[in-house]
Formats: C-alpha cells, sequence, structure tokens
C-alpha cells in the first residue's frame, strides 16, 4: 500500500535551513529513531537510513521510508565492490563496507551520521568518489560535531560517539538505545523556548505567502543530483478596473475576461538562497497593474513579518514614483528573458530530454525480465559480474539494484543477481560427540537438530547418524538431524528364584546381564542349588552388560539322629526337636509298660543316621 505524504523530506528541510539546534535535529531523530526500533524488534535492518528518507508531514509524523533494501538480520550482508554500492555512500557503516553481517548497529551509525548532518549541515566524509567516501567510513572516525560548531555541547559529542564507532561492538545497541541517549543529550528548554516539534521545522507558508497577491508562482527545487528542478502551483488574480494603473490602455492587446478584467500571467525573475532562507523574486509584465508591485521581494523572515503586521511590503512605500519603477521593470524583463533562455535549454534537457524519473524496483525478478523492465523505461542495464549467494533470493534472480529510487532517463542501472544460497557439504559426524557436532554444524552455516536413541554399539552421547549423511550438500541454513546414542536400551530384571543356578545363566544370557553367586546358604524350604534371592530383584531395569546377584540354596541342614532308646518320652521328644527334627511317639502296654513305664525302647531312623534338619523322629514307648 502506497501513502501520499504531503511534507517534506528532512534532506528538503536541510536545504531550505542549512542545519539545525540539537532540540530540532531530537524532533526529527527522535520519532525515526522510534520507528526504526518498531523495524528492528521484528529482525529488520533497513541499511538505506539517510536524510531523504525521513519525511516530515505537515502535521508534524516523521516517517522512516523506502524500505526497499531492508533485509531480516539473520541474512544481511552488504554488498560493497568498486562498481556497487547497496546503500547510500555517505551513511554506510564500516561492516557494510567491509562486506560483513549486517545487524542493528548499522542503522544506529547511519543515525549517528544523519545527526551530524543536521548539526552541521554536511556529512562527516566527502572524497572525490562514491567508493573513497565509503572506504572512509572503515578507516576514519567520524569527527566531533563541536569541531564544527563550538557551540555544541560534549554530551551532543558524546552520542555522535557512541552511535558513529567504527567498531560495532562500541556503539549503541539499536535505534531505540540511540532515541533515549540522543534524548537525554539535549538539554531542556525553558517555558519561553519550549521545545520545538517536527512541525515547526514544515514552513508551509513558503507557497503560501507566494500566492497571496494573486500570481502563479514557480518555486525551484533540488534534485539529488544538484539540478534544480521547476514546480509549479497557485492562482491568476483577476484586477478589478479602480486597481489598473493610468497606463492599463497601454496593455489593451493582453487577455480579458467576460467582465473586462485582465488575467496576468507570470513572470519568474530569480531564486537564490540566504542562511535565513530561500527567497523568491517575480514580477507582473509591466503597466499591466500597479506599477508598485513590480517587484516582490520575499524571504522566510520578511513573511513573518509581514504576518504579524509589524512592518508592511516595501513596495506600498515606492508608491510615489511609478514611472520610476516602470523603468526598473523593463529591466527585469530584459533580464528575465536572458534567464529564461538559459532556464528554457536547462529544462528542455532536464524535462524532456534526460529527466529524473522513477526507476522501476525489480529487487526480486528474475535477471531477464527485470532488465526487460528497466529497457522499457528507458534506462540501460549492466549486470555485475561477481553473484552474490542469499538465502532468500533464488538464483538468477535480481538481489540488488542501484540506483533502486529514481535517475536521469538513458543512465545506467546495475543489477546485482543472486547466486542463490551457499552451498555447503555435510560434515561426517559419526563418532564424534553432540557438542562437537553441534559446534561444527553451526560454524558451517548449518541448523542443528538433536535426537537421542539408543544404540547398543556406541556409547552415551557419541553421534550414531546424521540426515542428510556426511558429505551431502545443502543450502546454507539447512536443518541437519544428528542421532545421538544413549547407550545400550535398558533391560528389565526377570524373576530367578526358584530356578537352579544354570536355568537362571541361560535366561540372563539372552537378555545381554551376567548372572553372579553372591552366596550360598542352608535352607529348608529350597532345593540344594535352586536360587533363594536376588538383587536387583525383579521389574527393575539394567543396561546389557550388567548383572544380577544370587544367593544359591544348599538344602536343608544336615544332622545326625542322637540315640535316646530307655531314655524317658519327655527328654527324648525335647532333645530331638531341639536339633531341628519333628518327633511322633507310638506306645503299648504290656509287661515292658511294667518294668519300665514311660520309656524309649526303640526308635527310626536309628541312631547316628544323618537326615535333614526338619525330618521326622518315630519314638517308640511304654505306657506310663
Amino acid at each position: 500500500m502506497l501513502q501520499l505524504v504531503e511534507g517534506l523530506s528532512l534532506r528538503e528541510v536541510l536545504r531550505h535551513r542549512g542545519r539545525l539546534d540539537p532540540a530540532e535535529a531530537l524532533a526529527v531523530l527522535g520519532p525515526a529513531a522510534a520507528g526504526l526500533a518498531a523495524a528492528h524488534a521484528f529482525g529488520l535492518v533497513h541499511r538505506d537510513v539517510k536524510p531523504e528518507n525521513l519525511l516530515i508531514g505537515r502535521d508534524g509524523t516523521v516517517r522512516v521510508t523506502d524500505f526497499g533494501l531492508a533485509r531480516a538480520a539473520a541474512s544481511t550482508t552488504s554488498t560493497f565492490e568498486a562498481d556497487v554500492l547497496v546503500g547510500s555512500p555517505h551513511y554506510l557503516s564500516p561492516e557494510a563496507v567491509d562486506g560483513q553481517r549486517l545487524d542493528a548497529r548499522a542503522d544506529v551509525y547511519a543515525l549517528g551520521i544523519v545527526l551530524f548532518e543536521c548539526l552541521t549541515g554536511t556529512p562527516p566524509h566527502e572524497r572525490e568518489t562514491p567508493l573513497l567516501t565509503a572506504m572512509a567510513h572503515a578507516s576514519t572516525p567520524v569527527p566531533l560535531p563541536s569541531a564544527r560548531r563550538p557551540e555544541l555541547t560534549e554530551a551532543i559529542d558524546e552520542v555522535v560517539v557512541l552511535a558513529t564507532a567504527i567498531d560495532r561492538e562500541e556503539r549503541v545497541p539499536d535505534a531505540a538505545a540511540f532515541g533515549r541517549v540522543l534524548a537525554a543529550a539535549v538539554p531542556t528548554l525553558g517555558a519561553a523556548a519550549p521545545i520545538p516539534t517536527a512541525r515547526d521545522l514544515i514552513d508551509d507558508e513558503l507557497v503560501e505567502d507566494l500566492t497571496d497577491d494573486g500570481h502563479t508562482l514557480i518555486a525551484s527545487r533540488y534534485g539529488e543530483d544538484g539540478d534544480p528542478g521547476i514546480a509549479s502551483g497557485g492562482r491568476t488574480r483577476r484586477l478589478a478596473p479602480e486597481d489598473a494603473s493610468e497606463d492599463a490602455s497601454e496593455d489593451a492587446d493582453e487577455p480579458h475576461d467576460d467582465d473586462g478584467t485582465q488575467r496576468l500571467e507570470p513572470v519568474i525573475l530569480n531564486q537564490y538562497q540566504r542562511p535565513e532562507g530561500f527567497v523568491f523574486l517575480h514580477a507582473d509584465p509591466a503597466g499591466v497593474h500597479d506599477p508598485t508591485a513590480t517587484a516582490v521581494v520575499r524571504d522566510a523572515g520578511a513573511r513573518r513579518r509581514g504576518r504579524d503586521g509589524s512592518s508592511p511590503p516595501a513596495r506600498h512605500a515606492a508608491a510615489v514614483e511609478p514611472r520610476k519603477r516602470r523603468g526598473w521593470l523593463v529591466l527585469v524583463v530584459v533580464l528575465l528573458l536572458v534567464a529564461g533562455s538559459a532556464v528554457g535549454g536547462y529544462l528542455v534537457w532536464d524535462r524532456v530530454i534526460a529527466p529524473v524519473t522513477p526507476v522501476p524496483g525489480v529487487l526480486g525478478a528474475d535477471q531477464p525480465v527485470a532488465a526487460e523492465r528497466l529497457v522499457d523505461a528507458g534506462f540501460e542495464v549492466a549486470i555485475d559480474d561477481q553473484r552474490l549467494h542469499d538465502l532468500a533470493t533464488p538464483e538468477g534472480h535480481v538481489l540488488a539494484q542501484q540506483p533502486a529510487d529514481a535517475a536521469r532517463l538513458g543512465s545506467t542501472v546495475t543489477l546485482v543477481v543472486s547466486a542463490g544460497p551457499a552451498q555447503i557439504e555435510v560434515p561426517d559426524l559419526v563418532g564424534s560427540t553432540r557438542d562437537e557436532a553441534e559446534t561444527q554444524l553451526r560454524a558451517d552455516g548449518l541448523e542443528v537438530t538433536v535426537v537421542e536413541e539408543y544404540d547398543e554399539d556406541l556409547p552415551s552421547g557419541e553421534v550414531v547418524v546424521s540426515s542428510p549423511p556426511g558429505g551431502a550438500v545443502v543450502d546454507e541454513a539447512s536443518e541437519v538431524t544428528v542421532t545421538v546414542s544413549l547407550g545400550p536400551a535398558p533391560v528389565e530384571v526377570p524373576v530367578l528364584t526358584g530356578s537352579n543356578e544354570a536355568e537362571a545363566r541361560a535366561e540372563l544370557r539372552e537378555l545381554g546381564l551376567d548372572l553372579r553367586v553372591a552366596d550360598r546358604r542352608t535352607d529348608a524350604s529350597a532345593p540344594a542349588g535352586s536360587i533363594v534371592s536376588q538383587a536387583p530383584t525383579p521389574g527393575m531395569t539394567l543396561r546389557r552388560g550388567d548383572e544380577v546377584s544370587v544367593v544359591l540354596s544348599d538344602g536343608p541342614e544336615q544332622v545326625t539322629v542322637p540315640a535316646v532308646r530307655g531314655q524317658p518320652v519327655d527328654e527324648a521328644e525335647a532333645e530331638l526337636r531341639a536339633l531341628g527334627f519333628e518327633v511322633e511317639i507310638e506306645r503299648r502296654g504290656g509287661f515292658g509298660a511294667f518294668l519300665n513305664p514311660d520309656r524309649v525302647y526303640d526308635q527310626d531312623p536309628a541312631p547316628d543316621s544323618v537326615r535333614d534338619a526338619g525330618e521326622t523322629v518315630l519314638l517308640y514307648a511304654y505306657e506310663p
């Protein structure tokens, strides 16, 4: 979307004013810095900040324009060679001259140069050619503004120093910081002199006052190459009969309207510039109306005096000498004819033969299409020999053009053609550590995504594989996925209790685990050779190669059966139970019971037999 801005560029203000005081510079560059800060917040670098691209509307709004060279900071570089400049040489940052990647500090540098020019009236570096001018930024520090204007404060000098340091690490980091530093350096003005705004710099009365007398005014403006151009505006004044002079009859052949009043045509005498502003001289044809109005001289100061009524125009003081004035008018007309011939010749060249005209924007277009558009528009086309890699611009499409805004018809427009994204070979990363792989890929200008997986062969932290693989050629900033080993996958420990040693060892071997016999013990509940306990417990996880410790059973404890024959039943039973045996008693009567009541007469198993603890010993005893 295009927006019509009624107002002036900062360049036109400087041509009109010469230079600004610090508060006036702040009124323009403060809002401009805020606008650039918004662009910086979105990752954009303007790359062509200069007075021509700072517009001041009639309402005082400051606009930053011409983002035709703006790029994302992540991919912004500057092309600088003997034949190609991307950006304006008076405002190029040192890193742009050196062809380095640009960031917000390149715009900060340009703001500092614009501030210097606002305060002093001229840029800091001016050499014989644009090439030498641009190179001066990379080798010569910007002088202090106070060296040219001693009345400027050290605080203002410090702002320029902070913004235009050759080493960008020493500059303020972005446009927002520049705005804060500049605001802090400008002294607060008193109530008698309020802080100016950008609106105060727009002198739109310049044209309005010159049209007050009813003349059509033609005001000279200056193009970027210093040549004057012509722009017109205003209206035609009608004279009532009582306004005509006594010699009006001499001009009876002049064109009239239906009501008898004459239509006055403008005559431009001269234009020049003084420190207080532009001065316009214009006159009416001799004898058409009051000869005291033959020449009207106005400058900025005269307009203001006339507005507040403090001083009437000088022409009324000369009303008593009309014939003398008419003689001056004849001289003025002669001078006008001479000047008109020169101006006419210039206008034919400037407006017909080789006018300054907008250059079609062809950034991003395919080279043949771009060249055709420029030729159709009346320009010559030159293609830069060197093609530059650019991530956002496809190969064979226009990456930059110089000039980019306006040029004389028939002049040459140089196109820089993109070589597309740079091609990068993916390195072989297998076996390297994760940190080594990430560092190498980022150093090569590639993006990295890390995926972790278990691997039975490579230890944890080493690269298993990359995608694309090593040796593949990809565009710069492409993504490379690196798979990093987590080591062998974890294994769940099985239930081993109750199994014998051989069975358990075979089961663990299949899982990649080892068996270790930590201990053996007697256990009446487990057969000899079986596993009675394990560590870790079932369900826990181990890595392949880890060990599982087990305790094997030696079976029940072996006990020798004592001889208890002839003992009282109670004593025999107590002795056997103390050794871990179970005891059963079988009794009988008879003569033996009479002789040996309640005594053991036999046992099974026999004395000195070896039995497992817990087995049952049968006692044969007499009735009590």
